[in-house]
């Protein structure tokens, strides 16, 4: 018989497809630019690696999420460098976590 883990938290689906990765959520404020989705560009592609990211774009006073085909090393320089754009609180990594 199989048993099923409970999740702690009910993952997105781009929690999911991460492959037990963590995965960077980057959330993009109402006033960001295209400008500002360049940058990110520019600082993600120096951090080549095997962790998802997805973007939170604003859409209809909500939040959209988007997952960029490009994947990252999550390390303490990348996210210094995100946190300076974005701001610290639009930029979080989170990794799948099951409990039993």
């Amino acid at each position: 018989i199989n048993k099923v883990k409970k999740l702690e938290q009910k993952p997105t689906l781009f929690d999911v497809l991460a492959d037990g990765k963590p995965v960077l959520h980057l959330r993009i404020s109402q006033n960001g630019s295209r400008e500002d989705l360049q940058k990110i560009k520019e600082i993600l592609s120096f951090s080549a690696g095997e962790s998802a990211v997805v973007l939170h774009l604003p859409e209809a006073g909500q939040f959209k999420q988007v997952r960029i085909t490009s994947k990252v090393k999550i390390d303490e320089d990348l996210l210094a460098r995100l946190k300076a754009l974005l701001g610290k609180d639009s930029v979080k990594v989170k990794e799948k976590t099951l409990v039993s």
